[in-house]
This record gives structure tokens, sequence and C-alpha cells, in this order.
């Protein structure tokens, strides 16, 4: 059976300071900052249950992004009836 699901929320942050920004997203979506992985210096995640999607900050240069962008990820089992379906 098909199946497909919102999987992860990421918000790009044009900013040096992922901190920051992380903790900033943090208290607006009401989310606990999930432990830093080590050695990633790029992405932080906020607390979310098993069956809610992954909300990832992801720090981009600010020589390279326009702006703070936000995007959604789906994950599907069939991969090519997705592509099959026009958006």
């Amino acid at each position: 059976m098909h199946t497909s699901k919102l999987s992860t929320f990421v918000i790009d942050c044009k900013t040096e300071d992922l901190p920051s920004a992380a903790r900033f997203w943090s208290a607006a979506l009401r989310r606990e900052l999930a432990d830093p992985q080590p050695g990633d210096e790029r992405y932080r995640d906020l607390v979310t249950a098993p069956a809610e999607p992954i909300i990832m900050i992801q720090r981009v240069p600010v020589s390279k992004a326009p702006r703070t962008v936000r995007f959604a990820t789906l994950q599907s089992n069939q991969l090519r009836s997705e592509r099959a379906h026009p958006a």
C-alpha cells in the first residue's frame, strides 16, 4: 500500500550564529532544542514527538542565502508513484 507523510520541516536561517537562531525558533515554536549532534555545526533539531514531523534549523552562510527560507519534506514508501503524480 502506498503511503506518504510529511517528514521534515527545515527552516533555513541566514546567519553565522546557529545557536541564537535555534533558540529563537525554539521559543517561537514553543519546542525544546534537541541535543546537538557532535561535529554538526550546520543543523539543530527541535524536540518533536515520534508521530510528528522533524523540525530542523539549518544555518546558511550569510553570503549564500538571500533570506530565511522554510520548506517541508515529504516521505513516501513508493517514490515512483509519487513522481508519477503532477504537483
